[in-house]
Parts: structure tokens; C-alpha cells; sequence
């Protein structure tokens, strides 16, 4: 994990694994592995304890910036690429990403509903993930649909924002549902 996180971190110029900051498949097939690791053997933490290193590796992703910059460069590490703890594959952010993961994951839900909802929407998530960032898509969503730049300055910026998000997320499952559904339908026969 370290080879893949810390290296490509460090030298992203480099970028021997082509992880290009975690903005590919790649990267999602380590963490997939590292899920999967978790999930199999487990992590020895509380839920408390995981909520607070969520929290502290997202106060040290936001504060990262300037104060890694210059250590960085002290260190003689290349900053011409450098952004702070802001990519998918930093070390804060696989951290704080493990820390969400082992919370939600010793998340116990009393009430039936809630859980019923959640296991039927769960498995759409990914394919509303790979739905709206195929960059088809992706080009045509945020550079014809959704005009975001308009209101950046507004004080309806947060509202706009969440319901496109709700609304994405929305389209998108019905969308997954309709191929799921369709999927079991041409595969449920045997021959």
C-alpha cells in the first residue's frame, strides 16, 4: 500500500504505477484490495477512534498545503506538482478513507427501514460512480447540464449544489436498476 500510495505521492512526476494522483482504475483496484483486507481480517479500532482519525487526517489534509510545500522543498522533493494531501492516493486521504470505511463498516442500524433502503441502494453506488464519470458523460453533464460557474458567487451556490448532486445520484440509480434489471434478465437462463 505504501508503494502505491507514498511513492506515487512523492514522485508524482514519476509515476511508475499510474496512479496519476488515484484518478484511475488502478487506483480503485488497491483500495478494492485493501477493502477487501479490512473487511476479511479486520483493523482493531473502535468506531470512536476511527470517526477521530477521520477527522484529524482531514485537518491535516486541509492544512497540508503550505506547510508541506516548503518542508517538501527543504526535503528537496519536487513541488512543481505538488497540491497537498488533496489527491485520492496521499497518505491523509487513503487514511482518512480506511478510517470512514472501518466507521461505516461497525455501523450497527436498529431500524429495519433504514437498513432495507441502504441494502438496496448500495449496490447501485458504483454504478452510478462509473455512470456519471465516464467522460462522455462526465463532458456532457457538467459542460452542457449543470452550470456551476454561474453560481459560484451566488448565496444559492449550496443549495445548487446539492440537489445536482441529488439528482445525479438519483438519475444514475434508476439508470443502474434499469441494467441490473435488464442483466438479470438476459443471464437468470440457463442453457
Amino acid at each position: 500500500m505504501g508503494m502505491f500510495s507514498l511513492y506515487s505521492f512523492l514522485r508524482p512526476e514519476a509515476d511508475p504505477f499510474f496512479m496519476q494522483g488515484g484518478y484511475t482504475v488502478w487506483w480503485f483496484v488497491v483500495l478494492y484490495f485493501l477493502a477487501g483486507y479490512v473487511r476479511l481480517y479486520g483493523i482493531n479500532i473502535s468506531q470512536r477512534g476511527a470517526f477521530s482519525l477521520y477527522i484529524i487526517m482531514c485537518l491535516l489534509t486541509f492544512l497540508s498545503k503550505k506547510p508541506m510545500y516548503y518542508l517538501f522543498k527543504a526535503w528537496g522533493v519536487s513541488t512543481s506538482h505538488f497540491i497537498g494531501f488533496y489527491n485520492y492516493n496521499s497518505p491523509t486521504i487513503v487514511i482518512a478513507s480506511l478510517a470512514l470505511f472501518i466507521l461505516f463498516l461497525k455501523l450497527k442500524i436498529g431500524a429495519s427501514i433504514i437498513r432495507n433502503l441502504i441494502l438496496r441502494i448500495a449496490p447501485l453506488s458504483f454504478g452510478v460512480y462509473l455512470i456519471h464519470e465516464n467522460p462522455f458523460v462526465r463532458h456532457e453533464l457538467w459542460e452542457h447540464g449543470i452550470n456551476m460557474k454561474a453560481f459560484y458567487a451566488s448565496n444559492l451556490f449550496l443549495l445548487h449544489f446539492t440537489l445536482n448532486v441529488l439528482v445525479i445520484y438519483i438519475i444514475c440509480s434508476i439508470i443502474e436498476a434499469f441494467r441490473l434489471i435488464i442483466f438479470r434478465l438476459l443471464f437468470s437462463k440457463k442453457y
